[in-house]
C-alpha cells in the first residue's frame, strides 16, 4: 500500500523559499527589532505572520504570539522547566516511548534534538500537571513540531502545552464530538460528492476527521505543512477556528485524487498526506469560512 500511495504528486510548496524568504526574514527581524531590547508590535508580528514564519525566528514568534513571553522581554526569555513529572502508569511509559522512536525514526533530522530535549519527559510533566488528561499518540506528533519550532526544552514545553490547551481542546469551549458534527455538516455541505464516496466507502470520521480536528493535523500533514498552517493560525485572534476550514480545504484540493481510492487506499491517503501548497490551502479555507458564516446561503465549493 504504501509502496502505491507515497508517489503520489505533490501538490505545491509548503513554504516560500530563496529570495522571498531572505526578504520575508528581513521583515521579521526589523519588527522583533532582534538587536534592540524594545518593545515588539503585536499586530504587525500578527499580520506578518499570517504568509509564514521563517524557520529562522519561528519559536521567538510563537512565543510571542501565544503569550508565552511579553513584547517586552526579548528573546532569551523562556519559562521555567520543573525537573520532575509524576510517575506515569508502566504501559503509558511504553507506549510514549515507543511513539518517540516513531517519531524520531520518522523524523532523522530532529533525531538528536528530539533525544536532548526528553520528548517522552516532556509529555509525561504535561499529562503530569493535568490529571484528568490520558495519553493519545496525537500529543507527541504535535510536541515534535514544536520540537522543529523552538530552540530549548523550556521554550518546546511552554509552547506545546499552550498550543495542545487552546487548539486541540483542552481549553475549547466545544467537546470535540461537537467539532467533529459541526465539520462532517460542512463537509456534505462544500463537497457533497466526496461526503457521499467516503460513506459508501464505510470510511468512519473516527478513522481520519477525530484525528485531523483534535491533533490539528501535526499526525497526518507533512511537518513542513503543519508548521506553515500553525503560522497562521497563530496570526489570527481566534486562529483555531480556522482550522475545521483548512481541513475542507485540503480535501478540496486533493478530492480528485481522493475520488479514485478504495477504503484502504483513503485511509492511507488521509493518514499520509501530499505537500500541498500551504498558501492556496489558506486562501480557500478564508473563502469556505466567509461562505460558511454568511446566514441563509448553502453553497457548494464550485461557489467558491
Amino acid at each position: 500500500m504504501e509502496d502505491e500511495l507515497k508517489d503520489f504528486p505533490r501538490k505545491g510548496k509548503a513554504v516560500n523559499e530563496g529570495e522571498s524568504y531572505g526578504l520575508q526574514l528581513a521583515k521579521f527581524l526589523e519588527i522583533l527589532k532582534e538587536e534592540e531590547d524594545s518593545d515588539v508590535d503585536l499586530s504587525q508580528l500578527r499580520e506578518a505572520a499570517r504568509v509564514g514564519i521563517p524557520s529562522r525566528v519561528r519559536g521567538q514568534v510563537w512565543k510571542l504570539l501565544l503569550g508565552v513571553i511579553s513584547a517586552g522581554e526579548g528573546k532569551d526569555s523562556s519559562l521555567k522547566l520543573n525537573s520532575t513529572a509524576e510517575q506515569q502508569e508502566p504501559n503509558t511509559i511504553k507506549t510514549i516511548t515507543d511513539d518517540v522512536a516513531a517519531f524520531v525514526k520518522k523524523h532523522e533530522k530532529l533525531r538528536q534534538k528530539a533525544l536532548k530535549v526528553r520528548m517522552g519527559g516532556l509529555i509525561c510533566m504535561y499529562m503530569a500537571s493535568r490529571p484528568k488528561l490520558g495519553y493519545r499518540p496525537g500529543m507527541l506528533a504535535m510536541l515534535g513540531v514544536c520540537v522543529h519550532a523552538c530552540e530549548n526544552q523550556s521554550d518546546i514545553y511552554a509552547v506545546f502545552s499552550r498550543i495542545h490547551d487552546l487548539g486541540s481542546g483542552t481549553m475549547r469551549p466545544r467537546p470535540i464530538v461537537e467539532q467533529i458534527s459541526s465539520f462532517l455538516a460542512l463537509f456534505r455541505q462544500f463537497l457533497p460528492s466526496l461526503s457521499k464516496r467516503f460513506t459508501n466507502e464505510d470510511l468512519s470520521p473516527n478513522k481520519w476527521a477525530l484525528q485531523w480536528l483534535q491533533n490539528l493535523l501535526a499526525c497526518s500533514l507533512p511537518l513542513e505543512c503543519t508548521l506553515r498552517a500553525w503560522d497562521t493560525y497563530l496570526s489570527e485572534k481566534d486562529g483555531w477556528n480556522l482550522h475545521k476550514y483548512v481541513c475542507l480545504a485540503i480535501l478540496a484540493i486533493c478530492e480528485e485524487d481522493l475520488q479514485e481510492l478504495d477504503l484502504e487506499e483513503l485511509e492511507w491517503y488521509l493518514r499520509h498526506l501530499p505537500v500541498l501548497d500551504m498558501d492556496k490551502v489558506m486562501l480557500k479555507a478564508r473563502n469556505i469560512r466567509s461562505v460558511a458564516n454568511k446566514p441563509g446561503r448553502t453553497s457548494r465549493m464550485g461557489d467558491i
